[in-house]
């Protein structure tokens, strides 16, 4: 067995300051104040070849301080002094208990096992139990309340993300032109994505295929109707709120991972399609009788089926009325005079191409819902006769 020295040689004595690196060999030592009751109490972090030790004894807490310089130790070396039941039934005097149990005393065995617990999760792999109290502890109590304060804290702290699920496709969107570019765009996420158990909840189509489908928010790129216009999305796809309640643990444990080729949350199609407008009058029509059964249907539109901006678009009559009119052809039941003859359309109402170019919005947006059937006069056509004499000379008549 190696002699060891009663007193080290004055050539290896070391003087140093707290917070002042040092180096014994090829060790890189650095002392850290500790929270106690005595004269620049401290403790070292021991770094070589590319290892830390760290050792700290004489804790009274475990303030911010020293667990940043405990953080990233491969091996620790700490103080587990007493513990609490133990001392407050051992033979020491109160006021030395409440020294020992004070934030300038020593370090519990609970407060060393919730130490070592946060140190595991930067990377500690070895810790000893060091400077336990002979009257107030015990080797295997210390062991255990560490272990047991190790496996507390990591069974409170662990964390379940939620499970990605993709978009397997985005139909294109379609609604009815009402002037704004808000629209609502439907995705059918990624049915494999989900665990065995949870693909069991989610219901079938009229086809017997799984289908589960979410929404969000979009801008189009224009309010106006046409096809294959571009969507952006304008937030996160998200589970309805009103899933059945099977299907709360798939709200729960998945989030939906948005595929985005481009700018912005993401893109898609959409079609907005012309927004219907009934007819409130059609007006008799009215001809002189010109052998034919062609004549010419006049309907006055319902303003209400406007929306609001476009109603302001629409001109205004001699009494200050809104009336839009449109016209179509129709066939007569038969060429011949008469009133309240049965018309029927052989073409739809459409709005004429003469309107005015602010309304434009009007023509593209709209279309014309024909309900019911039209009536129409054919008046006499006058004939006028003229009289000539023998030598074709016009008579005047008195």
């Amino acid at each position: 067995m190696p002699q060891v020295n009663e007193k080290v040689s004055i050539e290896n004595h070391k003087i140093f300051s707290i917070g002042e690196s040092f180096s014994i060999s090829d060790l890189n030592i650095f002392p850290f104040q500790t929270p106690h009751d005595a004269a620049d109490p401290c403790g070292f972090n021991i770094f070589a070849d590319g290892k830390k030790i760290s050792i700290a004894t004489d804790l009274g807490n475990m303030n911010a301080s020293v667990f940043n310089c405990l953080k990233n130790s491969n091996c620790i070396l700490l103080e587990s002094n007493y513990d609490p039941n133990v001392l407050q039934c051992s033979h020491y005097p109160y006021y030395l208990k409440q020294r020992i149990s004070s934030s300038t005393g020593h370090l519990s065995n609970s407060l060393a096992g919730k130490t070592i617990s946060k140190l595991i999760d930067s990377g500690l792999e070895r810790a000893l139990l060091i400077h336990l109290s002979k009257e107030n502890n015990f080797p295997e109590l210390a062991k255990q309340t560490v272990l047991d304060e190790i496996k507390t804290d990591k069974t409170a702290t662990a964390v379940v993300t939620k499970k990605t699920v993709g978009i397997t496709s985005i139909p294109a969107g379609e609604k009815v032109y009402d002037g704004t570019t808000e629209i609502e765009v439907t995705a059918e996420l990624d049915i494999d994505d989900f665990v065995a158990a949870d693909q069991e909840l989610i219901p079938m189509d009229k086809d017997k295929n799984k289908i589960l489908t979410v929404t969000t928010k979009g801008d189009l790129d224009s309010a106006n109707a046409g096809e294959k216009k571009t969507v952006t999305y304008t937030t996160e796809f998200d589970f309805p709120s009103a899933y059945p309640e099977n299907l709360s643990q798939i709200r729960n444990n998945y989030e939906i991972k948005t595929v985005n080729s481009g700018t912005g949350i993401g893109s898609a199609e959409a079609a907005v399609t012309k927004k219907p407008v009934g007819i409130t009058a059609i007006p008799a029509g009215e001809k002189i009788y010109d052998g034919t059964i062609a004549v010419t249907v006049t309907a006055e539109l319902n303003l209400n089926d406007f929306v609001a901006a476009d109603q302001e678009l629409i001109p205004t009559d001699e009494e200050g009325n809104k009336i839009l009119t449109v016209t179509t052809t129709g066939d007569l039941k038969d060429v011949n005079v008469g009133k309240d003859k049965e018309v029927t359309y052989t073409a739809e109402f459409d709005f004429p191409s003469a309107y005015p170019e602010d309304a434009g919005s009007i023509r593209s947006n709209y279309e014309i819902k024909t309900e019911g059937k039209a009536k129409a006069a054919v008046e006499q056509k006058t004939l006028y006769v003229e009289i000539r004499t023998a030598d074709n000379q016009p008579v005047k008549l008195q």
